[in-house]
Order: C-alpha cells, then structure tokens, then sequence
C-alpha cells in the first residue's frame, strides 16, 4: 500500500503541438497531500498527427494547424470518452528566456503568514511579466529569512524580513498568443503552459540526477530545447531553433528526393557512425520530379556524409548554449538528451566528442496505459507534462482574454452556431 495520501484524482488534457506532430494524452492524476512525491497518473486516451501549419515551434499556418490540433485532440477524447474543455501545453516559441529574481517583504507581524508569501509571489510575477514579455513559468529557488538561506518552509517562522528568489522563464507576447489562439479555435482553453524542456525533463531524467545537477537537451523536429538542473531546482532553459527537420531537409535537396522519402531514408539508414560496408549498401529512392519510373540510388554512407556535418553545426552550437547554462545554473557535466532526433545512430557518441561531457539517452518513465509506441523519447514532452507541478494564475501565462467562456458542449455549440449562421 502507498505511503502517501492521494488528493482526488481529475482528469487532465496534455497537449504537445511540434513542428512535426501533434499529440494529445488524456490522463488521470492524482497528487500526494503536499505534493512531495510524484503524482499518480494512468491514461486514459491518447491522439496523435502529423502536424503542419508550426515551424520551430510558431505557428505559421492557423488553419492548417488547427486542423491538426483538432483531429489529435479528438482521437484522444474519443479513446477516453470524456470531452475537454482545457489543456496543459508545451511551449518552446517566443525566444523563451531565463530570469532570476529576487523578491522581500517585511513580516508585520513578525512572523510568516500565508499573505506574505502570496505578496512575495505577486512582486516577482509583476517584476517578471515586463516589457512585451509573457511570463510562462515561474519556480522559487530558495527562501531567505532574516539573512538566513536554506529556509524551506518559513511558513509560521519568526522573523523581520523574507526574501525568496525565482526562476522566471519568459517568451514573446505575439508568438505565445498566437498559440494560445490555435488551441482557442480548438474550443479549449490553457489551463498552463510548459516550457517543452522542462516537460521533456521531467520525463527523461530521475530526481536523483535532478537533485545532483543535470542538463536536459530535448531535440524535436525544429527546435532544441535545454533545460538545466541544479539541487533539484530547475534553474535555466533555452531554445536554438534547429532539429532534426533540417536534416530530413538536407536528404531531401541533396538526393533531390521528396521530404516524405527523405524522411523514410533518415530513419531506416541514417547513421553518424561510417563502415566500409555502407559503402556498398545500396538505398532505392524516388526523385521529386518523378511519380513513377526508375527508383535511384544513393548508399548508406552517403546518407551519413550528408547528416555528419548538419548534426556537426548543431552539436557546436548546442555546446555554446551549455557553456551559457553553466554560468548561470551551474547544473554539472552530466547531459540527458531525448527528443525523436536523438535516436540517430552514432548520435549519443558523438554528442559526448563534440560537447566534451557524459551523454546519455532519456527515455520517458512509461505512464500506465500508454500505448508502447509512445514509450520512447520522441515522446518525453508530453509524457513529462504529467509531472508538471500545477501553477496558481499569478505563475503561469493566462489565455486570451477574448475568451469568456467556460469551454463546456454547450459553449462550443452556442461559438459553433455563431459562427455557422
């Protein structure tokens, strides 16, 4: 039996919009009283498409976009038999940025009240939530209580003066609205929004490595996400708008192929690891110019001449922004990467050569009824969003406020008849 005390389970939508798909779970979760050990989550329906309409995670396309948004969403609500009316969804679009920050107050009555942590709260959203900057996420760090760091809970604590420090992540306004206004003409609302990062860390790296000091590096389709860790406090995250997209992208100019053979030929044959035999293993493609005819030819270790020097610039780039993330959260060598990207062969080896740290693959903890071809990392954003603590209005970006609406059938049937008569 568990130690822990569940609160009631609820039902919670998890939405994941790339640039290469879309994928909706709906789950059950159920927090421990205080929210001190992970959740309990079993799913209950799962969607996924091909995505379009998004490129590096902005949205270019709205109506196609939608179209895709929709058609995952309603796969999973069919499967769980349940209708949503708000999701928790990634993020990665605006030049997501790190702040840190400080905010006090002085203790009236000398000591600690419920109100003095809501005044400290309230400053650092305010400070953080400036300059045509949407505040996504915010996290405490630590507390200080008369000078005294290390305080955990100084609720009740005597003292003068409190201070608490946090890690805001920011992006711009116009592409988080933008989002927002997809998921909006999907007849839901957001209940929060998660850096993709952070999700993909919650799913591909453990608690321990977390509390020791760890960088997550999340490599979907268009964007690389970083996330770094330090005592268990996730301190820092960036986005470098390259993935695994300009690699399908470089098969397909160089073979003059179709993006879709492209693709087909990154995952069957790709490899960063030359052999004397890929030099005599023979690939038949199709030219773009042609429906039918003559297949081509092009061999492995071709594939892996075209993909060395991409995931070469990638790597070196990926290493700047760790050098960036060391200054300033100090998480340690150790490097998590997951994302569909990262499962190219030779990848992880030459991660560890290029970025001089050790590397590994984060595959997501497996969830409870999720379906097993989702078990892997080009999955941990939407698999890491089950662990993502919930966040009070004042810490997390609010939709637009065009919506009034609660969201419910007889809301999108009352939009629904507006819009069609």
């Amino acid at each position: 039996m568990s130690r822990h005390s569940y609160d009631k389970p609820e039902v919670v939508g998890f939405l994941d919009i790339g640039s290469a798909k879309v994928c909706c779970v709906i789950a059950e979760r159920s927090w421990p009283a205080g929210h001190n050990a992970p959740p309990a989550v079993r799913i209950l329906g799962v969607g996924h498409q091909r995505s379009r309409g998004v490129k590096a995670g902005l949205v270019i396309h709205l109506e196609q976009a939608e179209v895709a948004v929709r058609a995952a969403v309603g796969q999973a609500e069919r499967m769980a038999d349940v209708t949503l009316e708000d999701v928790v969804a990634t993020v990665s679009c605006g030049r997501l940025k790190s702040a840190h920050l400080t905010a006090h107050a002085d203790l009236d009555a000398g000591f600690v009240r419920p109100q003095d942590l809501d005044r400290l709260s309230s400053a650092a959203h305010e400070f953080a939530a400036r300059e045509d900057r949407a505040l996504v996420h915010m996290n405490r760090v630590s507390y200080i209580l008369d000078g005294e760091t290390g305080v955990r809970d100084p609720l009740r604590l005597a003292g003068q003066r409190l201070s608490a420090n946090w890690h805001a992540v920011t992006s711009d306004l116009k592409p988080l609205r933008n989002m927002s206004m997809l998921i909006d003409r999907s007849y839901l609302s957001v209940r929060q929004f998660v850096p993709s990062g952070l999700a993909a860390a919650y799913a591909a790296t453990t608690s321990e490595e977390r509390r020791l000091g760890v960088t997550c590096i999340n490599i979907g389709a268009g964007v690389m996400d970083i996330a770094a860790f330090s005592e268990g406090q996730f301190l820092y995250t960036d986005t470098i708008p390259v993935g695994g997209s300009h690699l399908t992208y470089d098969i397909a100019r160089i073979l003059t192929t179709p993006l879709a053979e492209a693709e087909r030929i990154k995952t069957l044959y790709g490899t960063l690891v030359g052999a004397r035999s890929d030099e005599h293993e023979l690939i038949q493609y199709a030219l773009a110019s042609e429906m039918e005819g003559e297949a081509y030819q092009t061999t492995k270790a071709e594939v892996c001449r075209i993909l060395y020097p991409r995931v070469d610039s990638q790597l070196r780039m990926l290493s700047e922004r760790l050098d960036r993330a060391d200054q300033i959260a100090k998480p340690g060598p150790n490097v998590v990467v997951t994302g569909g990207a990262s499962q190219l062969i030779g990848f992880v080896d030459m991660a560890v050569r290029l970025l001089d740290r050790p590397v590994r693959i984060g595959n997501p903890a497996v969830l409870p009824g999720l379906p097993e071809s989702m078990n892997s990392p080009a999955f941990s954003a939407v698999s890491g969003m089950a662990w993502a603590e919930p966040v009070s209005a004042t810490q997390s970006y609010q939709a637009s406020p065009s919506r009034v609406s609660g969201g419910g059938y007889l809301d999108r049937m009352e939009q629904w008849l507006r819009e069609s008569f």
